[in-house]
């Protein structure tokens, strides 16, 4: 290839990770927690992706730092997701003036505990290092040619997503197909400008997957902080995110079957990576 393909989308997710730390630090900003976190899981799935011919420790070593980080900017988007699912879901709800003033405070409190960390996490030297020594790491690592690129970890990643073609998704194995769309996605999006109308058409049929998975993982991970609050009124909030998730869960299988089952632009995608 012309340019080091490695080195081009860490310097593009760094800067987003810096543009958007520098948002947070102004106050906290639920857009930007959001491009920050997908900003780290792309310079995290990169250095698996295009690091398989780089130092192994060193790759492991920083995608165990960022994992850290993922982790903090997950637990404040999960809570973004609970206070909209909360308010929206109040509406629904034969709740008594004391039950709702106790959602909003224990829903508050939560919130204020998250973007404290957070707050936290963005201040320390420990981030700040991590920034420099990812932005140390262009120019030093070497993109491997396009044809292993694409031969290896882009038709693995594929496969990843293709091997769910052999049977019906279940329930179980829908949260392991949500993150193989998203690697999938991830990958398209880095080698765009190797086989753009390929591409294009690819990211548009993983993104409509990945859209319907992710709002049933939103759900999941509503549910699962109710289920630690403790209070009465929790089982009802829960109820309907129980019934949202067997929606999506039924919409999903609807469009695989339609979609997914027969030839698709993954496929198409996946067969050029075998000759490419």
């Amino acid at each position: 290839m012309k340019r080091n393909l490695f080195n081009t989308v860490l310097k593009t997710q760094i800067e987003q990770m810096r543009r958007n730390t520098r948002k947070l630090a102004a106050g906290y900003n639920q857009d930007a927690v959001h491009d920050l976190r997908v900003a780290a899981l792309k310079v995290d799935f990169a250095l698996k992706f295009f690091g398989q011919t780089a130092d192994a420790g060193k790759i492991k070593r920083l995608k165990g730092r960022i994992k850290k980080i993922r982790r903090l900017l997950g637990a404040a988007r999960n809570l973004d997701i609970l206070s909209s699912r909360t308010n929206k879901d109040l509406k629904k709800l034969p709740l008594t003036v004391p039950e709702i003033e106790d959602i909003n405070t224990w829903v508050e409190s939560l919130k204020h505990s998250s973007q404290r960390a957070l707050s936290r996490m963005l201040e320390s030297a420990g981030y700040k290092g991590l920034l420099d020594e990812l932005q140390g790491c262009i120019g030093k690592f070497v993109t491997p040619n396009t044809h292993f690129i694409v031969q290896n970890p882009f038709k693995q990643t594929l496969e990843r997503v293709l091997k769910y073609r052999k049977k019906p998704p279940h329930a179980r194995n829908l949260h392991k197909i949500r993150i193989a769309f998203k690697k999938a996605r991830y990958a398209c999006e880095f080698l765009k400008d190797i086989h753009r109308t390929r591409m294009r058409r690819a990211l548009k049929f993983i993104v409509g997957f990945q859209g319907l998975l992710g709002n049933r993982q939103d759900s999941i991970a509503v549910i699962e902080i109710l289920s630690g609050s403790g209070r009465s009124w929790a089982q009802k909030l829960i109820k309907i995110e129980k019934t949202n998730i067997k929606k999506k869960q039924k919409n999903f299988r609807k469009r695989w079957e339609k979609d997914f089952l027969g030839p698709s632009p993954v496929t198409e995608l996946y067969c050029w990576s075998s000759w490419h």
